[in-house]
């Protein structure tokens, strides 16, 4: 398997308001989504690629929805959730 490696901004590991795993799975899907803007991976994959709990990444990724981190658009019972990372957001500069 040829290396590869993930970009991480530097905003999201600098944020107090998301747990280690959050910030693990955000990384895997901003990685898989990187030619598409999208990721279709399940829950399962998500937890086989983190090495955590398939419980922990179900928690991680409601997090980052609730902080506006990625969007996610549920296609339907049986169908895996496409989700979109929206990247941190940048306030703007107070004057």
């Amino acid at each position: 398997m040829a290396d590869t490696f993930v970009k991480i901004p530097t905003e999201i590991l600098a944020r107090t308001d998301l747990t280690a795993a959050a910030k693990l799975v955000y990384a895997v899907l901003a990685d898989r989504a990187r030619d598409t803007g999208r990721s279709w991976a399940g829950t399962r994959r998500f937890s086989t690629d983190c090495g955590i709990s398939r419980s922990t990444v179900v928690d991680s990724l409601a997090l980052l929805e609730k902080l506006g981190l990625i969007d996610a658009e549920r296609r339907g019972v049986g169908k895996t959730t496409i989700y979109h990372p929206t990247g941190p957001k940048t306030s703007p500069e107070p004057d």
